[in-house]
């Protein structure tokens, strides 16, 4: 997936799946894809199973709020960023989701608030400075 050979990846990991169905990196990395593609809705299904497997997973939370997020149910993607932010406080890319749709909302003070957070984690990443402006 890193290399852009999303359709090759796919098929690995459909092939993981045929022997692990429950393994939660995979049906998390094939959700990932879906979600990347615009399928939110196949994709939420995917992290409907990943959730009774490890409840508690960030990066879980994370995509399932960017699905939302892709459905315009803005309030539903901060509850389950906000979930994954508890669960994780120092992951940058769930403090820069949270500022994202904050900004989305034209709720300026709380993006103000979970941008700035993640610029003191990640200082040299610019697109956070760009949403902060």
């Amino acid at each position: 997936m890193q290399f852009g050979k999303y359709q090759k990846a796919f098929e690995h990991l459909g092939n993981a799946l045929t022997y692990d169905p429950n393994n939660f990196k995979a049906i998390l990395a094939a959700g990932s894809m879906m979600q990347t593609h615009g399928d939110y809705d196949v994709a939420m299904n995917k992290y409907r199973v990943a959730a009774y497997a490890v409840p508690e997973s960030p990066p879980l939370w994370n995509n399932i709020g960017m699905c939302f997020f892709g459905k315009k149910k803005y309030v539903a993607a901060i509850s389950c960023l906000k979930r994954a932010n508890y669960l994780s406080p120092f992951d940058w890319k769930i403090l820069y989701n949270l500022g994202l749709v904050h900004l989305t909302m034209q709720q300026f003070a709380s993006a103000f608030h979970f941008l700035s957070a993640a610029i003191n984690l990640r200082p040299r990443m610019s697109e956070l400075y760009m949403l902060l402006a």
